[in-house]
């Protein structure tokens, strides 16, 4: 009988403890469920960091008014987490202890600087400065000096958006001193193939518009041959017209808040199948840029390439800042890729915008081709 009464008090306290484990269960899982909608609603499963790390300005992304800012997360923030979107972090940007600006990307262009001139850049996240002005955190830059302004006006170009302005512009290019700029002023330009050449800049200022003349024919637009070294020792030839085109360029920056617009449209009612060749020639990419090095792209839109918009090929040291590719056509199937790196070394696309109907970025090859190395696709 004691035995039982014994067994009988061991299990009456058994199920008194289990009760008291189960409501100190059912309150651990009200109170996280409680957390975890906190959480969501202040948007604090992401928290910010304190600083941020890796703050560079890679030096072909600096011109004479102009900055590339780069940094990395102390933490890496969780792009899974639909709330990161929704609310993203906040970085401050500071030029000599001054706030100039904020961002949710991990990039930022600083303009409006002077040339030949100084400068410290930081980066916060949150307003949190305790840590901002630590060397880690941040970076000196010395802009270029500013060279001689060649406005494509002064060259005959009319940008009446009647006149055809290809040899007036052409010629400015070619006249173009080392280290200076070739202006494109307000105005529409009605233009056929463009060729640049290495160490200058090509501005194209807000509200300017080039326009290319589009399908008509097979003499605006000739097929230049490109020689591009293989991986065994032997060569491959790239034929294909282009709009603009640059072959052994270095030190080329192409910058500005104008448009570049390839007409493509009118190409495709002389391609039904898109790939086919008329008189041997194919659709041209509006610009291809092969065999070149410290190449800087900001600012401009480029849109409606007859085909693809941009190749990079045997690129070094490139950047693409807050570039819009921008394609749009009321009939499916209509190619539009925003940029094809071939064989490329430190290739930078940051804070860009993509509507182009096509791939995006797409990584190029050739069984023959060196491979791509370092493509850093940023925000």
């Amino acid at each position: 009988m004691k035995m039982n009464g014994f067994t009988c008090r061991v299990q009456l306290k058994n199920s008194v403890m289990m009760k008291k484990t189960r409501n100190n269960l059912q309150k651990t899982w009200a109170l996280l469920f409680f957390w975890g909608l906190c959480l969501l609603a202040t948007g604090r499963n992401h928290p910010a960091p304190e600083f941020v790390k890796n703050l560079s300005a890679p030096a072909f992304g600096v011109t004479s008014g102009t900055v590339v800012l780069l940094w990395d997360d102390v933490s890496e923030p969780d792009f899974m987490d639909e709330d990161f979107f929704q609310n993203p972090w906040t970085y401050e940007i500071y030029q000599d202890g001054i706030q100039i600006g904020s961002t949710t990307k991990r990039s930022y262009r600083v303009t409006g600087l002077s040339p030949g001139q100084t400068y410290q850049f930081s980066v916060g996240c949150n307003k949190n400065t305790e840590k901002l002005f630590l060397d880690e955190n941040t970076v000196k830059v010395t802009t270029k000096k500013a060279g001689k302004i060649f406005n494509v006006k002064d060259f005959g170009a009319s940008g009446d958006g009647k006149k055809q302005d290809t040899e007036a512009i052409q010629k400015t290019i070619n006249t173009c001193e080392k280290g200076g700029t070739v202006l494109v002023p307000e105005g529409t330009y009605i233009v056929g193939g463009l060729t640049l050449k290495s160490d200058m800049t090509l501005e194209i200022a807000k509200g300017a518009l080039i326009v290319f003349n589009g399908y008509n024919g097979t003499d605006l637009y000739p097929v230049t041959s490109t020689i591009l070294p293989g991986m065994n020792g032997d060569t491959i030839e790239f034929q294909r017209p282009a709009l603009i085109r640059g072959t052994n360029v270095h030190n080329l920056v192409i910058t500005g808040e104008g448009t570049i617009d390839g007409n493509g449209e009118t190409w495709w009612p002389n391609y039904p199948s898109g790939i086919e060749e008329i008189n041997g020639i194919s659709r041209p990419v509006l610009m291809v840029l092969a065999m070149c090095s410290e190449i800087l792209i900001q600012g401009i839109t480029m849109q409606d390439p007859p085909f693809h918009s941009n190749y990079v090929m045997y690129g070094n040291d490139v950047i693409y800042s807050e570039v819009k590719f921008l394609k749009y056509s009321t009939v499916p199937g209509r190619n539009g890729d925003a940029l094809d790196p071939y064989a490329c070394r430190n290739l930078i696309i940051t804070g860009c915008t993509f509507g182009n109907q096509d791939d995006s970025v797409a990584l190029k090859g050739h069984e023959n081709f060196a491979f791509n190395e370092y493509i850093f696709v940023r925000d």
